[in-house]
């Protein structure tokens, strides 16, 4: 018997050798339904097949079988039904496909599991989704945005780094916001603590103000007016403020000292 091949694949290897008489017996109707049992030494095979259509079935000498349908395919199963195949598979499907489970789905995998889609994915959950890796989780989107959308928070339990920018309409912290570098606000800022200038230390050394308006300090008592509406009172503020920052600086000319711009004259 020749090899049969579908579509490039070949379906069936070549007996070992022609079956010889009394072994061979062939039935054969009117339209070409074949039925062949070959009991040749060394080359036993069954074969049954379609005469018109050309669906096949066919048992080789070493175990081996292959089944040809050159038409649609249906099999229904009543009962239970177990599938196990311990050498390789392959199935391709040249046309659509669908997978439909009308109860619980358990998949394991030991080895490693790959996917290429070369269109468009997605997965609905109508219940909750749990992603668990032992590793890192890498999510890459190699031209477009990665969106998250939800109508309630996201919550991240560990450190979070970005390499790029931050926007948001708002930004709340629990604890300290870092920044190695300038933090801009263009409406201001307001904080029901206290600001430090310059690196703070237990000692109490601070950096400098500059201000080209004014500084108002309440705790700081006494008036002398400036140009530059800055409050302080030479004899009694000026002492603190001396004490708390290295110096200050009057961006117009103050009546009081008669000088513009510089630190002022000492107390």
């Amino acid at each position: 018997m020749a090899d049969f091949i579908y579509d490039g694949i070949v379906t069936s290897a070549a007996n070992t050798q022609v079956g010889v008489y009394p072994y061979i017996n062939v039935k054969q109707t009117e339209s070409g339904h074949q039925d062949i049992s070959d009991d040749t030494p060394g080359n036993e095979f069954r074969r049954w097949q379609h005469g018109t259509a050309g669906t096949y079935e066919h048992w080789h000498t070493d175990g081996g079988r292959d089944i040809v349908v050159q038409g649609n395919n249906f099999t229904v199963i009543v009962g239970d039904d177990s599938v196990v195949i311990q050498g390789g598979c392959k199935v391709e499907i040249y046309g659509n496909s669908s997978l439909h489970v009308y109860g619980n789905m358990y998949s394991q995998i030991d080895g490693t599991l790959s996917a290429i889609v070369t269109g468009d994915s997605s997965v609905y959950c109508a219940g909750e989704t749990d992603i668990t890796a032992q590793n890192d989780i890498n999510i890459t989107s190699a031209t477009g945005d990665i969106n998250l959308n939800t109508q309630d928070s996201v919550n991240i339990q560990g450190d979070v780094i970005i390499q790029g920018a931050v926007t948001c309409k708002s930004l709340t912290s629990q604890g300290n916001i870092n920044s190695k570098s300038k933090v801009f606000a263009t409406v201001g800022i307001d904080t029901l603590g206290g600001i430090n200038v310059g690196f703070s230390t237990p000692t109490g050394t601070f950096g400098t103000i500059v201000a080209s308006t004014s500084v108002t300090a309440p705790q700081i008592n006494g008036t002398v007016q400036t140009y530059g509406g800055v409050l302080m009172d030479p004899q009694g503020g000026a002492p603190q403020m001396r004490g708390a920052f290295d110096s200050h600086f009057h961006n117009v000319l103050s009546k009081d000292f008669g000088v513009t711009g510089g630190p002022t004259p000492s107390m």
